[in-house]
Order: structure tokens, then C-alpha cells, then sequence
């Protein structure tokens, strides 16, 4: 699989556990988290029961042992499109920011 992030193109190779979460506030979806977790490198992560870990972040600190040093987010906006009108179920065109 590869995708873009950032501008940059990376291959994560197979097999891959997607993860799609729909955070909410107040009952009101705020956003669509998808993430992509290697099944090669965080073996029997689809296995795990994520209610007992606070972040994927201590997942990976405390199931897996890796030590996160650095993390980069880059908020974004934009309008919604057809797609994202349907997932968040309004009616309305409205502005989105996307975390990236």
C-alpha cells in the first residue's frame, strides 16, 4: 500500500490492520480517524483490546516497546465534499479541519 502524507509517498507493505474511528463530542462527530497499523511490525495488533490503553500511542509504548520521539500534526481546513457531508450526516456544506 502506499500513500501520501505531507507531500511525501510511502509503501507500507502487507498485511495492514485499518482503523476507523469517529470521535465525538457531545454526541457531535468532530472527526474521522482512520490509521493504518503494519501487522508485520505490531504483530497481533487487531488482536488487542484497546479499551484497556489510553492512546494507540501507549500501545505502542507499552505493548510493543517502540519509544515515540517525535510527532507531527498539521491542521488543515476545507469545505465538505458529498462524501464527508454523508459520513458526518448533515445536509449542509460546511467547513472542515482536517489533522493531519
Amino acid at each position: 500500500m502506499v500513500f501520501n502524507l505531507n507531500g511525501h509517498s510511502y509503501e507500507m507493505k502487507g498485511p495492514i490492520f485499518k482503523i476507523r474511528r469517529l470521535r465525538l463530542s457531545d454526541e457531535i462527530v468532530m472527526k474521522d480517524d482512520i490509521r493504518y497499523i503494519p501487522l508485520n511490525i505490531c504483530q497481533n495488533f487487531d488482536k488487542l483490546d484497546f479499551e484497556k490503553y489510553d492512546s494507540f500511542f501507549k500501545i505502542y509504548e507499552d505493548h510493543y516497546h517502540f519509544s515515540i520521539t517525535d510527532v507531527k500534526q498539521i491542521l488543515t481546513t476545507s469545505m465538505m465534499t458529498k462524501k464527508d457531508m454523508d459520513v458526518f450526516k448533515v445536509e449542509k456544506e460546511k467547513p472542515l479541519f482536517s489533522l493531519n
